[in-house]
């Protein structure tokens, strides 16, 4: 069992983590959203000299694609921004006294609830798109891009413009106000699958604005687009990946321009990522930092950089510290100098904002949080590549436990993190939960097993149609890679994992049942039939590419069905190991029922399990007390079964 001093440190664990994003200038002052480990609930803006400037009945979040995203924009003074609580659009004053309006009627009792994220506002801050999500009971949302009047002084409703996707993103409006560009994908493909980039003509009249002429100007069928905004030329710049089967720049999603009389030319041409997957709306991984030159987030195997692009397309790197991690970039000038923020991560520190002058490069830490771990204490992930089953490689980060930890041995137990997504990935950076484990004496290996992002399409595609084949044997290997290196105890080896995660653990520990000593499964999916059956609209079809076959509501209980045989809930009688089950009862992507079936099911077989619920909680905890009492209930759960 852990000890008071153990319990002390899951709490200052995360009573201390930071949660800030989408950092901007304004007014020579910097702004951010920040949300506090004990209010996760109100996302407020925030500025150096003031932290609460926002309501604190408003949560500034949305709930489109349940993964949400940026839902705010700056006009003049004005800051816009979407209140998840009741699903409307307020209008703040930054100066001033603080004025609140609303733009928009919040949602009421009524069957339809709405959702709203990527705001761009244009035609001298008059005016406003946002991609909307209707949200209905009993049948799918709808995703549109609306149009809002800024300047009513009663509550408007949003006009939807462009429709007919299944799924939309990212509307920007050219430096002249003349087009509209726009992310747009449709079932059964996920954004960075066949995410196609679309420009039309727009045009004001009076109140209202049309869109014509609309035409696909790149991704679609086995490519995909992401990144997508004008430069100040009115060049029309974004990241896109295409299918090709050797290892050359199509395989990775690096930067295009597009313009009319020129088509696409290419602005890089590297083996790494300029873009990422499309989970949450409004990531800004470049940013126009003067005519022609851009400033952007590079990411490869050994982690995130920050490169210049000048006009001629030569690429140089910015060396700033050690952050491997750079996330919503955003650049602007500051008392007459070029600055950039960026939510930095390190390896050594949770995350920061900083902000970077680009002319003397020299940088300045905006926000941050004092330490749990001692750097000394922090085990500093390692970069590895092992040798696969089938001949290939997978890729990983290894942490070595702290020498001077209670389960200190000469080969320590190992715990193995598989990420969710599946197609999401794990990054080399300062984890407060991983250096939890590794301060107790665990080994630690963080798994990015093909199908991950940040290696390219083709790592990424090896996953098609081997969700929980492929995943697994590369976790799998990736164990005898480490128990062969001598690195840890192969009798006391333990999984955990979330979403995606948690079935791949399922799938480990009921395909593998000597390995594993436990596991635990946050969110985790039992049963395929029923994930297909409730899930959210954004990956309701996404397991028709993971699986290879759409679910068919004929024959996807059948024993035929591969939604069936790669199911770990009709093979839990190979299960050797116990199993403890954390769940949201609020989630919407891995809903309750799967996680209530599983639990039923294994105490059924008489598998050694716990399972625990945690009421206003979804996909992803946010609350500090779950957050604190499930790693409490895990960390036990796994010392019973350390002898």
């Amino acid at each position: 069992m852990t000890d008071a001093k153990t319990r002390e440190l899951i709490r200052n664990l995360f009573s201390r983590q930071l949660s800030v994003a989408y950092p901007f200038f304004h007014q020579e002052r910097i702004f951010w959203i920040e949300a506090h480990p004990d209010r996760p609930e109100h996302h407020a803006l925030a500025t150096q000299d003031q932290s609460g400037l926002t309501p604190s009945g408003h949560d500034i979040a949305t709930t489109v694609h349940e993964y949400g995203g940026k839902c705010f924009a700056v006009s003049g003074n004005r800051f816009i921004y979407s209140n998840k609580k009741d699903s409307g659009i307020y209008v703040l004053s930054i100066e001033d006294d603080g004025e609140l309006q609303p733009l928009t009627a919040g949602s009421g009792p009524s069957s339809v609830q709405f959702a709203y994220a990527d705001f761009e506002v244009f035609d001298n801050n008059s005016r406003m798109l946002v991609v909307r999500e209707k949200k209905f009971s009993g049948r799918e949302n709808e995703n549109t891009i609306a149009y809002i009047a800024l300047d009513s002084s009663q509550p408007v409703e949003p006009l939807d413009i462009v429709t007919g996707a299944d799924f939309f993103a990212s509307p920007k409006v050219s430096p002249d106000g003349k087009r509209l560009a726009w992310l747009a994908w449709d079932h059964p493909d996920m954004p960075w699958d066949a995410a196609r980039l679309m420009l039309a003509d727009i045009e004001i009249k009076g109140e209202n604005v049309e869109v014509g002429n609309a035409r696909r100007i790149a991704g679609g069928r086995n490519s995909s687009v992401c990144q997508s905004k004008f430069l100040s030329d009115g060049r029309l710049c974004f990241a896109m990946d295409q299918d090709a089967d050797e290892d050359s720049a199509r395989n990775f999603w690096n930067l295009y321009t597009y313009q009319d009389e020129i088509g696409i030319e290419a602005l890089t041409g590297e083996l790494a990522e300029y873009g990422e997957p499309l989970w949450n709306l409004g990531s800004q991984r470049w940013v126009e930092i003067r005519p022609g030159t851009l400033v952007a987030t590079r990411t490869s195997d050994a982690g995130d950089e920050l490169v210049e692009i000048k006009p001629d397309q030569s690429v140089r790197r910015l060396k700033l510290k050690d952050y491997k991690s750079f996330g919503d970039v955003h650049a602007g000038t500051c008392f007459g100098q070029c600055k950039l923020l960026f939510v930095g991560g390190a390896m050594e520190r949770e995350h920061e904002l900083v902000c970077c002058n680009l002319d003397t490069r020299t940088t300045s830490v905006i926000r941050s949080v004092s330490p749990v771990f001692s750097k000394s204490s922090v085990s500093r992930p390692q970069s590895v590549w092992f040798e696969t089953r089938d001949g290939e490689k997978a890729h990983a980060y290894f942490y070595t436990p702290v020498k001077e930890s209670k389960l200190a041995t000469t080969k320590p137990p190992l715990l193995v993190v598989v990420h969710g997504g599946p197609t999401a990935r794990s990054f080399g950076v300062f984890d407060g939960v991983k250096q939890f484990w590794v301060s107790l004496g665990f080994a630690l290996i963080d798994v990015n097993h093909r199908g991950s992002s940040g290696f390219g399409r083709k790592y990424r595609n090896k996953l098609r149609g081997k969700w929980g084949v492929q995943d697994i044997d590369d976790v799998a290997d990736a164990i005898d890679y480490i128990v062969k290196a001598g690195l840890a105890d192969a009798s006391k080896v333990f999984i955990r994992g979330k979403s995606a995660g948690g079935f791949a653990s399922l799938r480990l520990v009921t395909e593998y049942p000597d390995k594993f000593c436990a596991a635990s499964l946050y969110y985790g999916i039992g049963n395929l039939a029923t994930l297909a059956k409730t899930t959210h609209k954004f990956e309701s079809k996404y397991m028709d590419s993971l699986l290879g076959e759409s679910y068919s509501e004929e024959m996807g209980d059948e024993p035929v069905s591969v939604y069936i045989q790669r199911s770990p809930v009709g093979k839990l009688d190979k299960i050797s190991c116990a199993l403890i089950l954390f769940q949201g009862k609020d989630d919407k992507v891995v809903p309750p029922e799967l996680s209530r079936e599983l639990a039923v099911a294994l105490e059924k077989k008489g598998i050694q399990s716990k399972y625990v619920e945690y009421e206003g909680e979804g996909h992803g905890f946010r609350r500090l007390d779950t957050k604190i009492d499930s790693l409490l209930q895990e960390a036990n759960f796994f010392f019973q079964y350390l002898d």
